[in-house]
């Protein structure tokens, strides 16, 4: 009786359809119609680099000129 058993669930297994591949992925998108008008896009790694960099040559710059401030005169 087991082995019959067995026997049956491997051939059911190896009967199912396969998948084919991968699933299908989204390369793009479009917006019809946006029903969020109040949430803001977050900002792009592009735009966060610049930030960081602009906040640093801002802090260089208050940094050289507390430096001056407090160099001997």
């Amino acid at each position: 009786m087991k082995d019959q058993s067995s026997k049956s669930f491997i051939s059911s297994i190896r009967n199912k359809p396969k998948l084919m591949g991968s699933p299908p992925k989204i390369k793009t998108i479009r917006i019809v119609e946006n029903p969020f008008d109040d949430i803001v896009p977050r900002i792009t790694a592009a735009e966060k680099r610049e930030q960081m960099k602009a906040r640093l040559e801002a802090k260089k710059e208050s940094e050289k000129r507390d430096k001056r401030a407090k160099a001997k005169k």
